[in-house]
């Protein structure tokens, strides 16, 4: 199963792609309880750009047609990407539904955690985005340590 994720606010738009465990189901149905399933952006009326970055999560399916994993990105130009790759594995949503977690280990062998929370019925936060190799917190409680600024709540958009 390939997964594909970007490092979110570490790097300009790029793609990682991931694979995690094989049989690894547990992936694909937290992905599908916690409805993460789209493009989301911060503001769905404005194109993409690094004010609003688009983040799109996606079924990958090979050219039979067959479920090959999770694609995970975030673009700040369209079709702007750069492929890495790695893997992703424990991802989990609270028994509400209102938080979903998972741990994406790079080629590298960085380890980087995030969480998501549900902000209303169709929108998400970032909560928290650390890299667990080097104890490097990016995101806590919603706030972008490095600048103080809170997370964007993404918004599913139709059409783009």
């Amino acid at each position: 199963m390939l997964v594909c994720v970007r490092l979110i606010f570490l790097c300009a738009a790029s793609l990682l792609l991931l694979a995690p465990a094989e049989g690894d189901v547990q992936t694909l149905q937290a992905f599908d309880r916690f409805g993460l399933w789209g493009k989301f952006s911060a503001n769905c009326a404005e194109p993409v750009s690094n004010t609003y970055p688009e983040m799109m999560f996606a079924k990958h399916s090979d050219s039979s047609g067959n479920l090959r994993g999770i694609l995970v990105g975030i673009a700040t130009e369209k079709r702007t990407f750069n492929n890495l790759s790695g893997r992703i594995q424990g991802a989990k949503t609270s028994p509400d539904t209102k938080s979903f977690t998972y741990m994406l280990t790079t080629a590298e062998g960085e380890q980087f955690q995030y969480s998501w929370i549900r902000v209303g019925e169709k929108q998400f936060r970032l909560l928290t985005l650390e890299e667990r190799t080097r104890q490097i917190k990016y995101i806590t409680n919603g706030i972008i340590t490095a600048t103080g600024i809170a997370t964007p709540v993404y918004e599913r958009c139709y059409g783009r």
